[in-house]
């Protein structure tokens, strides 16, 4: 279970507070590790890239498009935008501001095109419908969504600018439209109080999930599950994970696969790069007998590891651990600040 420290939005607005104001994006990139997540294993908990993606992200911006170079073909590379847990407003489910004013729409239609001119076909939104507050991530945002639009306070604009029918709407027409890969990055189905109350029903539990995951469905999407490497064989989650998969998604898991879980081992896998360095690979025990995580040899699907924003680290030293992560045949997954510089310099 992952164990939440200081919560995303205040790490998460101290830092905004810090940013001068530019013509760029905010994308906080609240991927990987909540301060830790708590295993069995002997070795350090693995942080969760729900959380501290939000303490661990530069700003990010809109894509010029006069930086885009058209027709070059399509890189493994993916580039992630950050929704939920981008500001400290209850209200709009601590959405971007922009992203408020804007609506899906126009927001999207500012943002995806350029990158993909620029080559990137692979795109990543974490928390596509918000976040309450008192939970980091809610694997029932979409629904949580709807509810806050269907209150009659809810002004009628942001009724009408983010509804996930317009999200969806909005992925279908800048995306996946297109044949490119957008990833929705949700949390965690096993510790989701909603969805953690209804185990005793399971018609109930699916039913949740099945309007929770509707929009996903119908732009295309594929998934990311927050602390998803953890969830049990044979639980009522990984029954809906599989059927998922049935119907031809791809489900990715956050964190590297365990050892022991060996169904999650088929499937893709979002890993913090420093945890991935610091607390696996060159980790005394790491991949050796005593330690928790899959080793190498044994890997079978894609280790998709997220590059975080360090304040004490050096553009060309975040930048040389990209070119790492590529050098082990792994796919970094990027901000749109660090996009152009990848198309020019690394172009995989």
């Amino acid at each position: 279970m992952i164990q939440r420290s200081r919560s995303i939005s205040e790490r998460l607005s101290l830092w905004l507070a810090s940013v001068p104001a530019v013509s760029i994006f905010i994308v906080a990139l609240t991927l990987a590790g909540c301060a830790g997540t708590t295993r069995a294993q002997p070795t350090p908990p693995s942080p969760s890239a729900s959380a501290d993606a939000a303490a661990t992200v530069e700003p990010e911006r809109f894509v010029d498009a006069d930086e885009a170079e058209p027709d070059l073909p399509g890189m493994r590379a993916i580039v992630v935008t950050v929704h939920g847990n981008s500001s400290d407003n209850e209200s709009t489910r601590r959405l971007n501001g922009r992203l408020v004013s804007d609506g899906y729409a126009h927001h999207y239609r500012a943002f995806f095109p350029p990158l993909r001119a620029m080559g990137f076909r692979r795109f990543a939104v974490w928390n596509p419908f918000g976040v309450n507050g008192g939970e980091e991530m809610d694997a029932d945002q979409a629904v949580e969504m709807q509810q806050l639009l269907d209150d009659p306070d809810t002004h009628w604009r942001m009724r009408e600018l983010l509804a996930p029918a317009a999200w969806t709407a909005a992925v279908t027409a800048n995306v996946t439209g297109h044949g490119d890969e957008l990833i929705a990055y949700n949390g965690a189905l096993d510790q989701d109080p909603d969805f953690v109350n209804l185990r005793h029903d399971p018609d109930a539990w699916n039913q949740r999930a099945a309007a929770s995951y509707q929009p996903f469905l119908d732009a295309h999407a594929n998934i990311g599950v927050d602390a998803g490497s953890d969830i049990a064989e044979g639980s009522i989650e990984h029954a809906w994970l599989q059927h998922l998969r049935d119907q031809g998604v791809t489900v990715y898991v956050e964190t590297y696969w365990p050892r022991h879980n060996t169904w999650v081992h088929d499937l893709p896998c979002i890993v913090r790069d420093d945890f991935y360095r610091n607390a696996i690979r060159d980790h005394p025990r790491g991949f050796t007998d005593a330690g928790w995580a899959l080793r190498p040899d044994d890997v079978k699907a894609e280790v998709c590891r997220l590059v975080g924003f360090d304040a004490n680290e050096t553009l060309e030293q975040r930048r040389h651990r990209i070119r790492a992560i590529v050098a082990d045949g792994h796919t970094p997954i990027i901000s749109a600040q660090d996009a152009a510089w990848y198309a020019r310099e690394v172009g995989w």
